[in-house]
């Protein structure tokens, strides 16, 4: 028994029928419902794993921003402190200087306020 097999534009010549289980075997492996249940089971996962990806991004780029916001909230505390201190006439320490204890006296700046 001879047959010719045209699978896309590529011919083969089977001579016998255990040439043609052969030839046919992967066909009917890639055509059958096990291998389509293994195709969507590995696109399950890799949809699972690209989900588990993008919540991993999310998560790690929240963490990232919150530390910023608390170095930064600290930041500006350090910086409204030190501005604070200020127009209460101390300078902070840091700085190196501080000012004169007759500027620091209320009564003269209220006087050198109103003048």
């Amino acid at each position: 028994m001879k047959q010719i097999i045209e699978f896309e534009s590529y011919y083969c010549r089977i001579e016998s029928n255990s040439q043609l289980v052969l030839y046919l075997s992967p066909l009917n492996y890639i055509t059958s419902r096990e291998f389509y249940r293994k195709l969507e089971s590995l696109d399950k996962d890799n949809s699972e794993i690209i989900s588990m990806q993008d919540k991993e991004e999310k998560d790690h780029q929240t963490m990232w921003k919150k530390m910023i916001l608390q170095r930064m909230t600290g930041t500006y505390i350090s910086i409204s402190s030190e501005i604070d201190s200020i127009i209460h006439g101390q300078l902070p320490v840091r700085f190196g200087m501080r000012l004169p204890n007759d500027l620091r006296d209320n009564d003269y700046r209220e006087n050198t306020d109103s003048a």
